[in-house]
């Protein structure tokens, strides 16, 4: 198939992910359409975002925040970048479901909630799930939403905001530790991004 490839990048270094060029596509994958380039990101591919889920409850944003500027899928970079007010809402619905934890003082991504999970033989971690057009729903893995900057000492939410305070016209991107374990496919030919979940371990 011409311009079509696909990626999947695994949970851990010790795991094998892949990289394809032309078929065949995973059966389960599910496309979203995929927005025009732009000169700014000719080399990038946009899709939009619908809307959010932290805990299953879609949080209440407004849709033309992301469809405005669109959303980057971005194999280059590891953690997501999101407007500031997605990424505000995101990280206060998350500490709501967290208050269970410690938070940690001091080192935090743009004040991105940080915690202490020293001590803990389990940590109950909040769904997070992004819904694309089309109804396309990636559920995030666990890997892919609390990082570790200092061991269990400092595990801070794995999303970071971009732009100033008030700039919600930026445009967001997903990065790679938001989608390890799904295949993605970059089908230009038809304009679409699909995600294939259980691609790699």
């Amino acid at each position: 198939m011409r311009n079509l490839f696909s990626y999947c990048i695994p949970s851990s270094s010790s795991s094998v992910g892949h990289l394809t060029f032309g078929g065949p596509v995973p059966a389960n994958t599910k496309f979203t359409p995929s927005k025009p380039k732009n000169q700014f990101f000719s080399s990038r591919y946009f899709v939009n975002i619908t809307a959010v889920s932290v805990g299953g409850r879609k949080l209440d944003i407004d849709e033309s925040i992301f469809t405005d500027s669109g959303t980057i899928i971005d194999s280059g970079t590891v953690l997501s970048k999101m407007q500031p007010g997605v990424h505000y809402r995101i990280s206060q619905a998350f500490k709501e479901l967290m208050k269970d934890y410690p938070l940690t003082d001091g080192y935090s991504i743009q004040d991105t909630p940080c915690y202490d999970l020293r001590g803990y033989d389990t940590i109950e971690i909040p769904k997070i799930s992004f819904f694309f057009q089309g109804g396309v729903e990636v559920q995030i893995p666990p890997s892919g939403i609390l990082f570790p900057i200092d061991g269990l000492e400092k595990v801070c939410l794995a999303f970071e905001s971009i732009g100033g305070d008030e700039d919600d016209a930026l445009t967001a991107s997903l990065g790679t530790a938001q989608l390890r374990t799904y295949t993605v496919v970059v089908d230009a030919g038809k304009g679409r991004v699909g995600f294939a979940a259980g691609g790699c371990n």
